[in-house]
């Protein structure tokens, strides 16, 4: 099975498992979607650096959100989407966005800059480590974590 199948399913179910636990813990239904989808992003994201298949579905995600985001005159919004997209294309694959700093950059800098929006930074950010532990798990040696 190729590393995005293994990181696609570890993300499924890594996702389906904070939709339950939020769930049960009483979140509302569309907070507990969210998180889990901010979990499902993050475990693929570092593997956008590269011109693979969750590349391109992050391409039209990017495309068609931004869009949306212009239609209801939230343009910044849009542009955020686009800087996210492509934020991982200014690096070597296994470059800085599989390093374990960059959770902790993430979820600082929207602490920072989007206070509102911390629990999703910080969903994104369990599912960066969630790839990271997967990456662990196979064979090859893994370098330049930090």
């Amino acid at each position: 099975m190729s590393d995005f199948k293994k990181h696609n399913w570890f993300a499924v179910g890594a996702s389906a498992l904070v939709l339950i636990a939020t769930l049960a813990a009483g979140s509302k239904f569309e907070v507990s979607l969210i998180l889990s989808v901010a979990v499902y992003l993050g475990a693929n994201f570092p593997d956008l650096d590269t011109a693979s298949t969750p590349s391109k579905w992050a391409a039209r995600f990017a495309l068609v959100s931004s869009a949306y985001f212009i239609y209801v005159e939230e343009p910044i919004y849009g542009l955020i989407v686009c800087m996210i997209y492509i934020s991982p294309k200014v690096s070597k694959h296994r470059g800085w966005t599989h390093k374990f700093s960059t959770p902790v950059l993430i979820t600082a800098t929207v602490l920072i800059i989007f206070r509102e929006y911390t629990l999703i930074a910080v969903a994104f950010s369990v599912g960066l480590l969630a790839h990271y532990a997967l990456d662990r798990l196979n064979p090859f040696e893994f370098k330049n974590w930090i």
